[in-house]
């Protein structure tokens, strides 16, 4: 479907918005890789698995580790959660270490945020 006849400019308006947004919506991902670059990672999905969040490995060199498995896909707030999740400082337990002061100001302002764009 040419996105650019649903965009309005060429005069097919929310009908044809529709029945696009419906086939689309039966469709199933069936294998799926999409590089992250800005995390050093990627999202997988191979029917009828989970999608999965692979990150690179910083003890063995060229390779990824498991991140997450879910049933629906990762993305926006929710791949951004989990990845600072990860990067975030370890404890010697191996347990995740205290935030600081400045990282609990910037959850708090992205949580705002999120509450802003949903109201939307």
């Amino acid at each position: 479907i040419n996105p650019r006849l649903a965009s309005g400019d060429a005069g097919l308006g929310l009908n044809f918005r529709r029945m696009r947004e419906e086939f689309l919506g039966k469709m199933t991902v069936v294998y799926c890789i999409q590089p992250l670059p800005w995390c050093n990672g990627n999202i997988f999905k191979k029917f009828p698995g989970l999608w999965r969040l692979y990150l690179t490995d910083e003890t063995r060199p060229g390779r990824f580790k498991l991140v997450k498995e879910s049933a629906s896909r990762l993305a926006g707030d929710d791949l951004d959660d989990v990845v600072m999740k990860e990067f975030r400082p370890k404890g010697s337990d191996g347990e995740e270490a205290e935030a600081g002061p400045l990282e609990k100001v910037f959850g708090v302002v992205a949580s705002l945020q999120r509450f802003a764009n949903s109201l939307k």
